[in-house]
């Protein structure tokens, strides 16, 4: 499942303001200085957002700051860069066991989804940073497990200064 953020590109929003300010790529070409070619890759996405055009923009689309800019940039490829990352890797097993867990054939019905991508959108909803799936004892390093066999995990609190 897409996040909203990256379903909407920078170039859109730009686009949204020149048709708010009633400005042609054109217009925003010549008060910006920047080539139209430039602007035009902007637009469609194929070129990157720099802090010298957010500046610019910044100047004619008032009173946008180039911070938005940057940051609405950085935030939309951030989120297209973790929908093409797996969140979470998992065996066969430890994805049944899972699915198991979390009744993923009621939650997620027929959208058609493999187990991974199932197991990576409920993990992720439930905010679970990890899930183990282990025959060893209860502590895996700094993680403490929450049962036994495959379970969830959660980080052990960190040390204090004092020892007790």
């Amino acid at each position: 499942m897409k996040s909203v953020l990256s379903t909407v590109p920078t170039g859109n929003v730009i686009k949204n303001y020149l048709d708010a300010y009633h400005l042609t790529q054109k217009e925003l070409s010549i008060r910006t200085g920047i080539s139209e070619k430039h602007l035009s890759h902007l637009l469609n996405g194929t070129s990157r957002l720099t802090e010298e055009v957010a500046l610019k923009l910044e100047k004619v689309l008032t009173p946008v700051p180039a911070s938005y800019w940057l940051q609405y940039d950085a935030k939309y490829r951030e989120a297209v860069a973790r929908e093409q990352e797996p969140v979470y890797s998992y065996s066969k097993q430890a994805l049944q066991e899972i699915a198991k867990r979390f009744h993923f054939k009621e939650v997620f019905g027929d959208l058609g989804w493999n187990l991974e991508k199932q197991a990576t959108e409920m993990l992720s909803l439930l905010s679970i940073r990890a899930y183990l799936c282990s025959p060893f004892g209860s502590i895996h390093g700094r993680w403490r497990v929450i049962g036994t066999n495959c379970n969830l995990v959660e980080p052990l609190p960190r040390r204090t200064g004092n020892s007790e």
